[in-house]
């Protein structure tokens, strides 16, 4: 889990709140699931027919780039 879930609590709070997290894993794997197949359907899609393709690219990297983050965060599987 990484710590950015629990370090704005105090000490005496961290372990609490990192159980409620845990105890909502599946939850986050399919939240996991449907965030990676956001990913997949925006790779597939391409515009280079379009005049404006390269904004509607950057636009694609910056929403992957979100996606990717998010993914990371609720990654269990991670000790970081």
């Amino acid at each position: 889990m990484k710590l950015t879930w629990f370090n704005h609590l105090p000490k005496d709070q961290q372990e609490g709140f990192k159980k409620q997290v845990r105890s909502a894993t599946d939850v986050l794997e399919r939240l996991e699931q449907m965030l990676q197949e956001k990913r997949t359907e925006v790779v597939l899609s391409t515009d280079y027919d379009n005049p404006s393709w390269a904004y509607k690219q950057a636009d694609r990297n910056g929403y992957d780039r979100a996606l990717t983050e998010v993914i990371n965060l609720i990654n269990m599987k991670e000790n970081k």
